[in-house]
């Protein structure tokens, strides 16, 4: 364990930088903080009836009906798992996620600029994104889905710079793929953007094997989350 940690001690101080952005900027902009006394926004009680259906044992679409997907009626039930009286367990689960947002944001950043100006451009960032009109109570499909974009758009910024790319990254970007399909799928024509891009790209390269096999793998790696809510 030690080992692991001196190996790893600065990813670790990075995500702990990241999560603790996340914790103070989402304490006071989101509904869901423990600084408010209840989040009045509709739709998010919505999701949070159905993910706490979910958890004791009714189905969605059949006992309770919302126009979301399944995977954020998931993450609202983890929510009331935790904290089945508030949405604090909810407003843990944003922290988490918007740290793996806000980490990869640094890594995007990263490939632009000089790593010191990375750390103070973070916190500005995040509170600019969510003092914004569109973060109005937080906890929105729309928000849940950011850390999944930042981490492909991280992906195919780092493919134009560095021509970094494999299968194991095709695969994760149609994980990601089919994740956001079952939160809220017209968010989906980012990747379809995204795979369509470099599967031309591999085209123009005559590189028409890989092209294909790219494809393939991505519509695999999007099937996966099908397959664990079918």
């Amino acid at each position: 364990m030690r080992l692991f940690f001196l190996r790893n001690k600065t990813k670790i101080f990075r995500l702990l930088y990241c999560l603790v952005i996340s914790f103070l900027v989402l304490m006071i902009c989101s509904k869901n903080s423990f600084l408010y006394p209840f989040n009045n926004w509709v739709d998010e009680n919505a999701f949070f009836t159905v993910g706490k259906g979910m958890m004791n044992g009714l189905v969605p679409y059949k006992d309770l009906f919302e126009q979301k997907g399944p995977i954020l009626y998931l993450i609202y039930g983890l929510g009331y798992l935790i904290t089945n009286q508030s949405f604090l367990g909810v407003f843990i689960i944003e922290c988490l996620l918007q740290s793996i947002c806000l980490f990869y944001a640094y890594k995007i950043i990263k490939l632009f600029i000089d790593e010191k100006y990375a750390f103070l451009i973070l916190p500005i960032m995040f509170a600019t994104i969510c003092t914004c009109n569109s973060f109005a109570h937080g906890g929105s499909a729309e928000e849940i889905c950011f850390p999944f974009f930042m981490i492909s758009l991280y992906y195919f910024l780092n493919y134009l710079k560095n021509k970094e790319m494999n299968s194991k990254i095709i695969f994760i970007n149609g994980f990601l793929a089919g994740i956001i399909f079952l939160i809220k799928y017209n968010l989906c024509g980012f990747w379809l953007s995204w795979m369509m891009f470099i599967f031309f790209d591999y085209m123009f390269q005559k590189k028409f094997k890989e092209g294909f096999k790219y494809c393939f793998i991505f519509l695999f790696g999007m099937g996966i989350p099908f397959l664990l809510f079918s």
